[in-house]
């Protein structure tokens, strides 16, 4: 009925009453969730797979909870542990790459959206995040040949433009990189002083 305080409170109750009562730390644990109380839902996801729930739902919960307080390391070893539950699941690969891209480890990033991006090659999104990931790799070619992709593919960003803008210059093609951010002007963004004038 989506009364998550009135749902809390009756948790509360029953893990009063009974501790060791894993079914009320789930449910916890998703309301915390759902009113963004990451940080709440740690300790309660902890306790469900203390009590021998650990499960790909549980460790799923964990993930997010961690990869949205930014504890990247415990994230990507959550998703791991879901992973082996459901190792085919979109949302715990998604979680993984992410995790991946994050705490800087380019390469098996790169090869886990790979994975993605074969599965599903008009997700504009796996297409960026992997060009990220080339970025970090200073792999400036491969980024740019990923985010003309996502232009391809109508992603019309002007982020990913300017970024595509100035990944040109630095591979000295002056020309396309002119091209790229006409394109992000078209799309009537504001730009900085400083944005503005670095491509001049």
């Amino acid at each position: 009925a989506d009364q998550l305080e009135q749902a809390e409170q009756s948790l509360h109750r029953a893990i009063e009453a009974l501790p060791s009562f894993r079914r009320s730390y789930l449910p916890l644990g998703l309301t915390h969730l759902r009113q963004e109380r990451f940080k709440d839902s740690i300790p309660t996801s902890l306790n469900v797979i203390t009590l021998g729930g650990g499960d790909a739902q549980s460790y799923v919960l964990l993930a997010y909870a961690y990869l949205s307080e930014e504890k990247y390391a415990s994230a990507l070893s959550a998703y791991r542990m879901a992973r082996m539950f459901a190792p085919d699941s979109l949302d715990f690969r998604r979680g993984e790459a992410r995790c991946l891209l994050a705490s800087n480890q380019f390469l098996p990033a790169i090869a886990l959206f790979d994975e993605l991006i074969a599965e599903h090659p008009g997700q504009g999104s796996y297409w960026l995040l992997q060009a990220n990931a080339y970025l970090g790799l200073e792999r400036y070619a491969d980024a740019a040949a990923n985010l003309e992709i996502v232009r391809a593919l109508g992603g019309k960003d002007a982020e990913a433009l300017l970024l595509l803008g100035g990944l040109y210059l630095k591979l000295d093609t002056p020309a396309l990189a002119l091209d790229a951010y006409r394109d992000a002007l078209s799309l009537q963004v504001t730009l900085d002083e400083e944005k503005a004038l670095q491509p001049l």
